[in-house]
């Protein structure tokens, strides 16, 4: 709902409830940024790439495969390369793997 607002702060609220969510709600709100379709919920999703939680960047790998836009490609690769849990790291070559 509030990504749905428009208001500037949406990506600013969206990203502060993150440490509080697990399962499904987490991926909602990493995919709500997705749907601000805004300067600040594109870089609030880059940010993310560098979470301290894995559920996190994982929610976010979600999110960016659905995109398949450039900007969320050039994110999972660095995910797919980078990332300090293998797990993650599978998670977003296999999200580059299924696009096409």
């Amino acid at each position: 709902m509030v990504a749905r607002t428009g208001v500037p702060e949406a990506a600013d609220l969206i990203r502060d409830t993150l440490d509080r969510l697990s399962g499904d709600p987490l991926r909602a709100a990493v995919m709500a940024l997705t749907v601000l379709r805004s300067d600040a919920g594109r870089a609030a999703l880059q940010e993310l790439a560098c979470h301290p939680q894995q559920a996190v960047r994982r929610a976010l790998i979600a999110a960016l495969s659905a995109l398949r836009d450039e900007d969320s490609r050039l994110v999972l690769e660095r995910l797919a390369e980078e990332d300090p849990v293998a797990e993650v790291r599978q998670q977003a070559k296999e999200a580059l793997e299924g696009e096409g």
